[in-house]
């Protein structure tokens, strides 16, 4: 019982000094990157698209058979889109893991995750994408897969 009450009067001080390190202000800096997933709705090859304005940001969620999760800002904001094309099961994810000017470019990053050897999948063609809300560029838009 002491030893309980001990690591709950402990916790925040823990936390505390966790949240001073360097290592915890690096991960607070970075933002996440909005975005949303599917399993259907992509194209057979790897295919990468753009959306810049209102109309191609809801012509994508047409295309992928849902509703626009919130309105596009494109005064603001644009969404890229990576399409890795067919999979022979379910269970690939694709997400985008950065996005930001470099060397004259908007750089995006992303990742493809295959399911594991154990994991259950659907046992049907898939086509998975994602989309991702990033800040409006002008910049020649460049997509990078992440090294494995």
């Amino acid at each position: 019982m002491k030893i309980t009450r001990f690591s709950l009067l402990a916790a925040p001080w823990l936390w505390l000094a966790f949240a001073s390190t360097p290592a915890a202000a690096a991960a607070q800096a970075a933002p996440a990157i909005e975005q949303w997933h599917g399993p259907y709705g992509g194209f057979p090859t790897l295919t990468t698209q753009v959306l810049r304005g209102s109309d191609a940001w809801n012509g994508f969620w047409k295309q992928v058979g849902r509703d626009a999760p919130r309105a596009l800002d494109p005064a603001r904001e644009m969404a890229v889109a990576v399409f890795i094309g067919e999979r022979r099961t379910g269970g690939y994810v694709v997400s985008v893991v950065s996005a930001g000017t470099a060397s004259g470019h908007f750089v995006v990053v992303y990742h493809e995750q295959a399911p594991g050897p154990d994991q259950f999948v659907t046992e049907a063609l898939t086509t998975p994408w994602v989309v991702a809300v990033v800040p409006l560029s002008t910049q020649p838009v460049v997509f990078q897969a992440a090294a494995k």
